[in-house]
C-alpha cells in the first residue's frame, strides 16, 4: 500500500470505494491525485470509517466534482480529542478546498 503524508502525518492511500474494509476510528482527506501531485479536497475525523466515509458522505458529490480520487487514512489516533487535534493541525497547514465549517453550513 501507499503511503503519504499530510502535515507530517502518515495517511495511507485508498481508492475512493476501499473504506469500506476500514472499521477503526481515525482521520480521513479526500484527495485529488493528479501524476505526483494531490490536492486535499477535504479532510475530516470518524468514529468508524467504514460506516461513515463513502458515497453517502454530505461532501463526496461536491469533492468529485472537484476532482477526488482518492481516500488518505490515518488509523493512529483511537480518541477523538487526538484525532480533533491532529485534524485542526492538518487542516491549518495544508488547507483543504472544502473546509469543515463551509461544509457545516451547506449541509
Amino acid at each position: 500500500m501507499r503511503e503519504t503524508s499530510w502535515a507530517g502525518v502518515t495517511f495511507t492511500v485508498l481508492g475512493r470505494h476501499d473504506t469500506e474494509r476500514v472499521r477503526a476510528p481515525g482521520l480521513y482527506v479526500f484527495a485529488a491525485r493528479d501524476g505526483a501531485r494531490s490536492t486535499m479536497i477535504f479532510a475530516g475525523e470518524a468514529q468508524d470509517i467504514a460506516r461513515e466515509v463513502g458515497p453517502h458522505h454530505p461532501e463526496w458529490t461536491r469533492a468529485l466534482a472537484l476532482g477526488f480520487n482518492e481516500v488518505h487514512v490515518c488509523l493512529g489516533a483511537a480518541e477523538r480529542i487526538d484525532r480533533l487535534q491532529l485534524l485542526s493541525r492538518i487542516v491549518r497547514a495544508e488547507g483543504a478546498v472544502l473546509d469543515v465549517e463551509s461544509a457545516r453550513a451547506a449541509g
